[in-house]
């Protein structure tokens, strides 16, 4: 399974829509057709509060620019 396919479904999971596009489009580390397990270490605990912090900065940055 690729990122792809997890971002189509990812309507339903506000919080895993962030992270792909997140990681993809504003991070350029991964693509939307590498494998999906990629996304496993961004769920580690040891990695929790970094990347909650990231993701509120992000998303908080996405919105000031949507007005």
């Amino acid at each position: 399974m690729r990122i792809e396919d997890y971002y189509r479904g990812a309507k339903e999971f506000p919080s895993l829509l962030l992270l792909i596009e997140f990681l993809v489009y504003e991070k350029k580390v991964h693509q939307l057709t590498d494998d999906a397990s990629v996304l496993n270490k961004y769920f580690l605990p040891k990695h929790k509060e970094r990347m909650n912090g990231l993701l509120l900065e992000y998303h908080n940055k996405r919105n000031k620019k949507t007005g």
